[in-house]
């Protein structure tokens, strides 16, 4: 099926499941259907509290044990840092290997290029789940089982990485506060995004924002608390909570942003 090409081991799904690379909601939304109805989807490990990529563990067709509907994705996101222990992921801090200027940390725009610097060194994107920024400290969280090759790209690009197990991505979220005169994700996407609400409309409709990890085309859909708005070449946010304004057809809307760095453009 379409989906193997993203399994680490393509050429089977093994006995006790197998653990894909990370994959944003424009790569495998598409599968999102096939993995329900062969119930294939056991669970799934993300970066930060609104990841832009995951890595999902399926297993043998009929042997997945939770349905994913939306619900279940919300519980997911929350628990992800428990559930991540059991996924093959770890936090490197990446910093600049020793050079004349005495400079180590990544400025934002080297963090915000490292990805596709990265690439440009042979490394699959699929490696990266996600890159994150605290203070001056760049965070790239990797596929542990491709740690050699993840290395030695950095190395290639003058880069070092050192594992942070004691990294906390919570710590990297940043709290908004907005008001918003619909729920609609239209309406959410512009006032989260700094987007006029024509642009985000064609965004949604285009396929460019994905909702609780898979791509979401209708405009009109409702946001709700413990949802997962990625615009994917904008960002992620997290929404916390949502209720009735003050002013009448008013809501106001609290929610979380990483403070991270582009990742590949759909990628």
């Amino acid at each position: 099926m379409a989906l193997q090409r993203y399994l680490m081991r393509p050429d089977e799904i093994a006995p006790n499941g197998a653990f894909t690379q990370f994959c944003g909601p424009d790569e495998f939304g598409n599968h999102w259907d096939e993995l329900l109805s062969r119930r294939m989807l056991k669970g799934l490990g993300g970066g930060s509290p609104a990841p832009r990529k995951v890595m999902l563990h399926l297993m043998p067709p009929g042997k997945g044990d939770k349905h994913w509907d939306d619900a279940a994705i919300r519980l997911a996101l929350n628990e992800w840092e428990d559930a991540g222990r059991r996924f093959p992921l770890a936090w490197l801090r990446v910093r600049q290997a020793e050079n004349e200027n005495g400079k180590e940390t990544l400025t934002p725009r080297e963090a915000d290029h490292l990805s596709g610097k990265l690439a440009e060194q042979g490394m699959p994107p699929a490696l990266v789940g996600d890159i994150l920024r605290q203070g001056d400290e760049t965070f790239l969280l990797m596929d542990t089982r491709q740690e050699e090759q993840v290395r030695a790209a950095l190395a290639r690009s003058g880069m070092t990485g050192e594992k942070q197990r004691d990294f906390t991505p919570a710590e990297c979220m940043q709290e908004t506060r907005i008001s918003v005169g619909s729920p609609r994700l239209d309406a959410v996407v512009a006032r989260a995004f700094h987007i006029g609400r024509a642009e985000a409309k064609k965004a949604v409709t285009r396929g460019f924002v994905a909702l609780n990890l898979r791509i979401a085309r209708d405009a009109s859909r409702e946001v709700i608390a413990g949802d997962l708005v990625y615009h994917l070449l904008a960002g992620a946010m997290r929404v916390d909570e949502l209720s009735a304004g003050r002013t009448e057809g008013r809501h106001k809307l609290r929610a979380r942003i990483p403070v991270g760095a582009k990742l590949m453009a759909r990628g």
